[in-house]
């Protein structure tokens, strides 16, 4: 059995006693390597900790006079990123230091302050990376150019993920139960439409019925943020369908 140690690493005394709040900022990849989700709360020695973009969601809606968001208040969310890598602008610290950036830049605004050097290996895939990550690959190269151009800086997930809690409207995965009666469903109902058709309808029926699913999961994940399982789904339905035919 193989067992991670954990350590609590907080700022030194002095920045912890005039901070308004402290959190921890990891990010944690899937299976795949891509972020998609992000952990608001953590146990450590009988202890809970919240999250860097919790703790700020939770001192912008005091500050605001709201009560915060309910997915605020989870273990954790899936982020819905609101698009690839620059979405969210960025600002090198010494052009603010030397004024070459106007202060009303930041007026009404939240800004998150840290360092983003690619040396640092704090870039990840998210959704937006458009590649298919190895289980266990790290990183991969994306453009000979620019290998990490589609990778987003780990200060630019957070943001990702602070804007998720603040407009209260992150991704909902679609339960385990209801993925399951849908692969249930939809691969005996393919192979009873193939056993009672001809091949050629059998086939033609199949195809739209997969199609038909492909585009209500994409029509419900861009209107009501909720994520549908299409393979896992599809491919039984073709696999019965195709037997049968």
């Amino acid at each position: 059995v193989t067992q991670q140690r954990v350590l609590v690493e907080p700022p030194i005394p002095v920045i912890r006693a005039g901070a308004a709040g402290v959190g921890f900022v990891e990010i944690e990849r899937g299976k795949d390597a891509v972020v998609r989700s992000g952990i608001l709360v953590r146990q450590h020695a009988g202890q809970v900790h919240s999250s860097f973009a919790a703790r700020l969601v939770e001192l912008a809606a005091k500050e605001l006079g709201a009560k915060g968001s309910a997915s605020s208040r989870r273990g954790r969310v899936w982020i819905n990123f609101r698009g690839p890598s620059g979405t969210f602008p960025t600002y090198p610290y010494y052009q603010v230091y030397w004024g070459e950036i106007p202060p009303d830049t930041f007026k009404g605004k939240i800004v998150i302050i840290g360092v983003a050097a690619p040396s640092l290996h704090d870039r990840h895939p998210t959704p937006f990376a458009g590649v298919s990550w190895l289980p266990t690959a790290a990183e991969v190269t994306l453009r000979e150019d620019d290998p990490e151009a589609l990778l987003m800086p780990g200060l630019e997930i957070q943001a990702n993920l602070v804007d998720t809690l603040l407009a209260d409207d992150p991704i909902q995965r679609q339960p385990v139960g209801v993925t399951l009666l849908l692969i249930l469903g939809l691969a005996v109902g393919g192979a009873v439409i193939a056993g009672r058709l001809r091949p050629l309808r059998a086939i033609v029926s199949s195809l739209g019925l997969a199609v038909t699913y492909v585009v209500v999961s994409q029509l419900t994940f861009s209107w009501l943020d909720w994520w549908m399982e299409v393979v896992p789904v599809l491919l039984p339905l073709m696999v019965g369908a195709g037997t049968t035919i």
